[in-house]
């Protein structure tokens, strides 16, 4: 749960706001006459890796000071390489001492956050990280988008941009918006963060852009040791604290006053207007780190008023890279970081969903392992850890990770289990009925327990398991919903013979746990590393179940297709400079898919 800030009365609602168009609304208000003020809420989270941007190989390239690569911590933080905060005491686990006793399992209310009350008496609808909330399960519920009213856009033409919403932004765009209702001056608003290193409030109705806040200019893409974007800024998705006002995000930057070579650095901005409230160089703060070599791409996670940033390498796997997890404090920035690092290189975590939680744990799929590792636990790659989020420890039991016995092959072979990170969700009767789906670039898809998830695959198998699910790499994100019909979960990955790139699992539980593919239709893009992250629509949280994929890399439109049987509801106009993985966003009647220069909205309502 929540860490609360005990000045500020808390009203906790019921786990379901259909009738206001939430879903599963996790609900942490603090009223006071004046209007809403700051507590502390919870919304929801690269090993070897690949990349800012798809698969990769292995690089022997080492950083000058190699040999003193040690994971190290601060002279008075103890000696663990989990990375100690100075104030932690005297354990050398790394525990925040505000950690408090989380509740366990996935909070069944979990979901978007409501900010506060508008002033008709009705709820603040909040997108704050990627994937809608911690479970990464990139499910929109809005009354608006029902098959019946979409079904009718399509036959008057498709969905066509909303020509009066045509703001101008700077950069490519990787990752996904965030949005705030009545956030800014009684308007709703669009963040959007880009390569250029910028970050824009845009008025999500008019267009208009709010303010700017330019960070510094993007890094070329010639000073990373491997990559392949070719001007480097912030890269993942940020992650929005609604209580604290404030927007955190990673940049790189070049830093000629300190450093010869580029530092990725963490921002805290102010909501109300983009100025940078604190920062923190990593570089310059973690032993052993460098941008050269750790790339950020996948999305920031906020939970217990801590914001977790996963890292991993670049494409083409170069240099020293690590799957670092950092953790800021948000009650302390920009002191107090402390992290998890793995025990050998590699082991990335680069999925644009990143880390997922339950409300209590953190739970990361790495990537390849990097160098020579004679056993799996000196480098923890490939594979589905449970992290502690209090202390950002790993405990090496096999109830906190699921690996596979060939380990050394996949990382030879660059089969990152990684590449499409995970889903939460809960499905009684398998197991202890708290799950998680994995697919990654082995092409099978694995339904694990989250209670336990098992060790080795031999001889401690999964839920369940069903191969093939992909002919190419899995990558970008997923989504899960649940119909009268049963569990779904949605991927991006080339799933049948055609090359079509939209897959639809069905989960079951009856008699034994069981995987099955629903279907596989196209989103208007083949092949490995093309396609968007999908996303899923319903108009009441199990109606009305609609797919939404984007066809970056082909032909640039948004195709929804019926949740059930994968027909084609609607299609858009083609989109100019979307990229692939790009995940839509969906709010108050409207779709936003970010595109390099600029942003589309398409009306449903």
């Amino acid at each position: 749960m929540a860490a609360r800030d005990p000045d500020c009365p808390v009203v906790e609602l019921g786990p379901k706001l259909r009738a206001m168009n939430h879903h599963r609304c996790a609900v942490l208000l603090c009223l006071l006459a004046a209007g809403v003020v700051g507590c502390s809420g919870t919304v929801g989270t690269e090993g070897a890796g690949d990349n800012t941007d798809g698969g990769s190989t292995t690089d022997a390239g080492v950083l000058p000071d190699a040999g003193t690569m040690d994971a190290g911590v601060p002279p008075d933080a103890g000696t663990t390489d989990a990375g100690v905060r100075p104030d932690a005491g005297t354990t050398d686990a790394g525990v925040r001492p505000d950690a408090g006793t989380p509740d366990a399992g996935l909070p069944p209310d979990a979901g978007p956050t409501d900010a506060g009350v508008l002033p008709d008496g009705g709820v603040v609808l909040a997108i704050t990280e990627f994937g809608v909330d911690g479970s990464r399960d990139s499910l929109y519920v809005d009354a608006a988008f029902t098959k019946a009213n979409l079904a009718a856009i399509q036959a008057a033409g498709g969905l066509k941009p909303d020509p009066a919403f045509a703001p101008t932004i700077t950069g490519k765009v990787y990752a996904s918006p965030l949005f705030l209702e009545n956030g800014l001056n009684g308007k709703d608003v669009l963040f959007i963060a880009t390569e250029a290193n910028n970050v824009y409030a845009i008025d999500a109705a008019a267009g208009t852009v709010l303010w700017t806040a330019a960070l510094g200019p993007g890094v070329s893409g010639n000073q990373f040791g491997c990559g392949n974007i070719s001007t480097l800024g912030i890269t993942s998705t940020p992650v929005l604290d609604v209580a604290r006002q404030e927007l955190v995000v990673v940049g790189t930057l070049d830093v000629p006053a300190t450093s010869a070579t580029p530092h990725h650095i963490i921002f805290g901005l102010s909501i109300d207007a983009g100025t940078t409230k604190w920062q923190i160089d990593i570089d310059n703060t973690v032993p052993g780190f460098s941008a050269v070599y750790q790339g950020q791409r996948a999305g920031l996670l906020l939970l217990n008023d801590v914001v977790y940033i996963p890292f991993g390498g670049y494409y083409g796997d170069c240099g020293n890279n690590w799957g670092f997890v950092m953790g800021v404090p948000l009650s302390s920035a920009p002191d107090g970081l402390f992290y998890y690092k793995p025990p050998g290189r590699g082991a990335a975590i680069w999925a644009p969903n990143g880390l997922a939680t339950d409300g209590t744990s953190l739970f990361a799929v790495t990537g390849n392992g990097e160098g020579n590792q004679d056993t799996w636990d000196a480098g923890n790659s490939d594979a589905f850890l449970r992290l502690d989020s209090a202390s950002l420890t790993f405990s090496g039991e096999p109830a906190d990770y699921f690996a596979f016995n060939d380990w050394q092959t996949l990382s030879s072979e660059d089969a990152d289990f990684g590449s499409n990170g995970t889903v939460l969700f809960d499905l009684d009767g398998a197991g202890s009925g708290q799950v998680a789906l994995c697919i990654g670039k082995s092409h099978d898809a694995w339904l694990i327990d989250r209670a336990n998830l098992g060790g080795f695959y031999t001889p401690n198998p999964p839920l369940a398991h069903l191969a093939n699910v992909a002919s190419d790499d899995a990558s970008g994100g997923m989504a899960t919903y649940e119909t009268a019909s049963g569990r779904y979960v949605a991927y991006n990955a080339p799933c049948d013979s055609n090359g079509d790139t939209l897959g639809v699992l069905k989960v079951s539980a009856a008699g034994a746990p069981s995987v099955t593919q629903a279907f596989c239709v196209s989103q208007g893009a083949s092949g490995a590393d093309n396609g968007g992250s999908p996303i899923v629509t319903t108009s009441d949280g199990t109606n009305d179940a609609v797919v939404w994929g984007v066809g970056a890399g082909g032909d640039n439109e948004l195709h929804a297709v019926d949740g059930l049987t994968g027909a084609t509801i609607v299609t858009s106009t083609a989109m100019p400079g979307v990229v692939h993985w790009v995940a839509p966003l969906v709010a108050r009647g409207s779709i936003y898919v970010p595109a390099n220069g600029t942003v589309y909205a398409f009306r449903v309502q």
